[in-house]
């Protein structure tokens, strides 16, 4: 499909798409369609039921999200976020999935093993698709229940024969605020009421540059501040100062012998070309934008200019560069 963008720091071209049928209940509610987490690959989304916020960040968590109130979870092609869920101390992992009515809905093959090991519980609505949940099924009380590090009170689980596989359902968002990490695969959840929230929490803190320094950049600074490429594929900065970019990864044996050459010309040309880099790994989406596959690939622009390209790490011949088509 076409662009699709959320605020000022999540994008991605060619998202997959697949057309629904006409699903009434959809018209209910007032949307178009629904979005997976794939959009979010490079973000961080925080999601607060309590106070009705979704926020994007990149690279890190919201700062009021505990470091040590986190799990590692499991990414999975075509099937999304697996994580764990803690019952008796058993931990059993789940598919988080946000569409799903109630905490956890069982396969017909999980829930008639769980039954052996768990009360039953009175009968609870599921979905079927992306149909309104009207059908009831059995249910499961689930004793001594953990998501991370939170105790969720008078947990169940239902039976949903709709499902390929159990997943963790929505109502686990009415116990506390879940940030899902996709970058380094992890997910944070914690009390509403732990911390207390910044008025100002869904600011992400801007990026400090410094004269003579090479500066680490987001996708979101060089969109607001190098060139925007959602509005347009002709590449015009505007700057008043030519910049340098490194694009560079930490496992790239030549990019890390470059970076202290790249700081000693980012100290030379101080007050007269800004330096940044930016992180593969991280920016893929910038990356994949420009076609950047080798590394280190560096940009050279002048001010007003469009971007000379160069593969490789050779500091003499951007010094070149800088001296002839920078600063002339």
């Amino acid at each position: 499909m076409a662009t699709v963008a959320i605020g000022n720091n999540t994008f991605s071209n060619d998202l997959p798409a697949f057309v629904l049928e006409d699903e009434p209940y959809l018209r209910k509610l007032g949307v178009m369609g629904v979005l997976s987490g794939a959009i979010f690959r490079t973000s961080v989304l925080t999601i607060d039921m309590q106070r009705k916020k979704l926020t994007i960040t990149q690279p890190y968590r919201p700062s009021y999200m505990k470091l040590n109130y986190r799990e590692n979870f499991d990414l999975i092609t075509g099937l999304g976020i697996v994580c764990p869920i803690s019952i008796q101390g058993k931990p059993v992992s789940l598919v988080l999935d946000t569409w799903s009515e109630g905490l956890v809905n069982l396969t017909e093959k999980d829930f008639n093993t769980w039954s052996a090991q768990y009360t039953k519980g009175t009968n609870q609505k599921v979905s079927n698709g992306y149909k309104e949940a009207t059908q009831e099924e059995e249910s499961l009380i689930l004793p001594e229940t953990m998501f991370v590090k939170t105790k969720i009170e008078d947990a169940m689980a239902v039976k949903n024969p709709y499902l390929k596989r159990s997943v963790l359902g929505k109502k686990i968002l009415d116990y506390g605020i879940i940030s899902i990490d996709y970058i380094h695969q992890k997910i944070y959840f914690q009390p509403f009421d732990m911390v207390p929230i910044p008025e100002a929490e869904a600011k992400v803190t801007e990026t400090k540059i410094e004269d003579g320094k090479l500066n680490p950049i987001t996708r979101q600074f060089f969109l607001e501040h190098i060139f925007d490429y959602r509005k347009g594929n002709d590449f015009v900065y505007n700057g008043d100062k030519p910049v340098v970019i490194d694009f560079w990864a930490t496992w790239c044996g030549p990019c890390m012998r470059l970076l202290p050459e790249m700081e000693k010309l980012a100290e030379k040309y101080k007050g007269k070309v800004v330096f940044y880099k930016v992180n593969a790994d991280k920016e893929k989406d910038l990356c994949n934008h420009f076609g950047v596959q080798a590394l280190p690939t560096l940009f050279f622009i002048p001010a007003g200019g469009k971007p000379i390209i160069e593969v490789g790490a050779t500091p003499e011949k951007y010094v070149q560069i800088i001296e002839e088509q920078l600063l002339k």
